[in-house]
């Protein structure tokens, strides 16, 4: 089942004056986009782990060249690399949410999140597509409507590189 429709916002706290009075375009009604990033960024860190189970799963039952994909050292190198990403974006988002529950977590942070978890996504996704090679592109399969949908994580509530100037003025 693909993620798409509006983001998700799980949390909501407010931080007066923070972040020079700026909100995510589209979402004027958010009191912070720290706590709004972090809801937003669960479903784009879930697509990095359903698309990597989903490409594993698929690799494993295609055969080239008398085995499975799977068996290829650079597919399994290139999984590998994909996990550790979308575990790292488990681990950051986790902290972050903690931080939230806290009141502790600061915009630069909630920002950098967002601009880490969202970009990686396409990177994750990609990988993910390149190994469904032709069929990646078919909308019967999965992959392909993971790697359109979530090109727009990118893009809501605040672009990347919105969120780069977020974490760039707290340096």
């Amino acid at each position: 089942m693909p993620i798409t429709g509006s983001p998700l916002i799980a949390f909501c706290c407010t931080a007066s004056g923070e972040g020079g009075g700026w909100l995510p375009p589209g979402a004027p009604a958010l009191a912070d986009r720290r706590c709004a990033a972090e809801g937003q960024q669960i479903p784009v860190v879930a697509m990095m782990e359903g698309a990597l189970a989903e490409t594993v799963a698929y690799v494993k039952g295609r055969a080239a060249f008398g085995a499975s994909l799977f068996d290829l050292q650079n597919t399994r190198f290139r999984l590998a690399e994909a996990q550790a990403t979308a575990h790292v974006a488990r681990v950051f988002l986790d902290h972050c949410i903690v931080n939230v529950a806290a009141g502790k977590l600061d915009s630069a942070s909630a920002a950098m999140c967002k601009y880490w978890t969202s970009e990686r996504l396409q990177q994750v996704l990609d990988t993910c597509l390149q190994m469904h090679g032709g069929y990646g592109y078919m909308d019967e399969y999965l992959i392909c409507r993971m790697y359109a949908d979530a090109r727009v994580a990118r893009i809501y509530a605040g672009t990347s590189e919105i969120m780069l100037e977020v974490i760039a003025r707290s340096l």
